[in-house]
């Protein structure tokens, strides 16, 4: 998983953590990439299911949480581990 896309899945993690769910517009804004790649992105994940996707009738558009918190734990870890055979400190 790109550096982008790690930075991404905690930023949707921290909004989850703080009872907010995140749309593509969120992710656009923040890292000022194209709706569509953030779109991808979260597609993606939803797929590998890592996250949720759920539409929100309110503000007429789908809306992501992450699925389960165990899978944090797990990418901080394998992070961690692809970190240290890299020889990265």
């Amino acid at each position: 998983m790109s550096d982008l896309k790690n930075i991404i899945f905690q930023f949707i993690n921290n909004r989850s953590k703080q009872n907010e769910s995140t749309t593509s517009r969120h992710i656009h804004r923040r890292f000022d990439i194209p709706i569509s790649e953030a779109e991808e992105v979260l597609k993606e994940f939803v797929t590998k299911g890592m996250i949720e996707e759920f539409y929100d009738d309110e503000y007429q558009e789908n809306r992501y949480n992450i699925k389960n918190k165990l899978i944090f734990i797990i990418l901080i870890s394998d992070i961690h581990n692809f970190n240290t055979e890299m020889n990265i400190h």
